[in-house]
Protein backbone atom coordinates (compact mmCIF):
# COMPACT_ATOMS: atom_id res chain seq x y z
CA UNK A 1 0.00 0.00 0.00
CA UNK A 2 2.85 2.43 1.01
CA UNK A 3 4.62 2.16 -2.44
CA UNK A 4 0.85 2.66 -3.97
CA UNK A 5 0.92 5.89 -2.25
CA UNK A 6 4.53 6.97 -3.34
CA UNK A 7 4.15 6.50 -6.80
CA UNK A 8 0.39 8.02 -6.65
CA UNK A 9 2.07 11.33 -5.05
CA UNK A 10 5.42 11.58 -7.13
CA UNK A 11 2.74 11.27 -10.02
CA UNK A 12 3.99 7.92 -11.87
CA UNK A 13 1.83 4.84 -13.04
CA UNK A 14 2.18 1.60 -12.32
CA UNK A 15 3.37 1.03 -16.45
CA UNK A 16 6.42 3.59 -16.00
CA UNK A 17 7.56 2.47 -12.08
CA UNK A 18 7.46 -1.27 -14.58
CA UNK A 19 9.63 0.50 -17.32
CA UNK A 20 11.84 2.88 -15.19
CA UNK A 21 12.32 -0.35 -12.42
CA UNK A 22 13.03 -3.01 -15.13
CA UNK A 23 9.64 -4.90 -13.87
CA UNK A 24 6.27 -4.50 -15.89
CA UNK A 25 3.48 -2.69 -14.59
CA UNK A 26 1.67 -6.03 -13.42
CA UNK A 27 4.62 -6.93 -11.32
CA UNK A 28 4.38 -3.50 -9.51
CA UNK A 29 0.18 -3.79 -9.27
CA UNK A 30 0.43 -7.05 -8.26
CA UNK A 31 3.40 -5.70 -4.89
CA UNK A 32 0.86 -2.98 -4.35
CA UNK A 33 -2.52 -5.08 -4.15
CA UNK A 34 -0.69 -7.84 -1.81
CA UNK A 35 -0.50 -10.17 -4.19
CA UNK A 36 3.40 -10.23 -4.55
CA UNK A 37 6.36 -10.06 -2.19
CA UNK A 38 9.06 -8.26 -3.60
CA UNK A 39 13.12 -9.48 -2.97
CA UNK A 40 15.58 -7.09 -2.11
CA UNK A 41 16.77 -6.43 -5.20
CA UNK A 42 13.57 -5.86 -6.85
CA UNK A 43 13.13 -3.40 -4.23
CA UNK A 44 15.79 -0.95 -4.24
CA UNK A 45 15.51 -0.98 -7.94
CA UNK A 46 12.25 0.08 -7.49
CA UNK A 47 13.21 2.74 -5.28
CA UNK A 48 15.44 4.10 -7.33
CA UNK A 49 12.75 4.48 -10.25
CA UNK A 50 11.07 5.90 -7.67
CA UNK A 51 13.49 8.56 -6.20
CA UNK A 52 14.78 9.12 -10.46
CA UNK A 53 11.79 8.66 -11.94
CA UNK A 54 7.61 10.43 -11.99
CA UNK A 55 6.80 13.59 -11.97
CA UNK A 56 8.97 16.15 -14.64
CA UNK A 57 6.84 19.48 -14.52
CA UNK A 58 4.44 21.69 -12.78
CA UNK A 59 3.00 20.76 -9.53
CA UNK A 60 3.73 17.25 -9.09
CA UNK A 61 7.56 17.94 -9.51
CA UNK A 62 7.33 20.39 -6.47
CA UNK A 63 5.52 17.52 -4.67
CA UNK A 64 7.98 15.22 -5.41
CA UNK A 65 10.79 17.08 -4.38
CA UNK A 66 9.18 17.95 -1.16
CA UNK A 67 8.28 14.49 -0.07
CA UNK A 68 11.45 12.89 -1.25
CA UNK A 69 13.37 15.41 1.00
CA UNK A 70 10.72 14.83 4.12
CA UNK A 71 11.20 11.25 3.87
CA UNK A 72 15.37 11.20 3.63
CA UNK A 73 15.37 13.53 6.42
CA UNK A 74 13.00 10.92 8.36
CA UNK A 75 15.23 8.03 7.38
CA UNK A 76 18.86 10.07 7.85
CA UNK A 77 17.61 11.58 11.15
CA UNK A 78 18.32 14.92 10.12
CA UNK A 79 16.25 17.82 11.15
Amino acid sequence: MILKEIRLKICMTQAELGEKSGYGGSYISHIENGRRLPQTGALQKILIALREGGATKGECTKIKDEFFEKVTKAILGAK
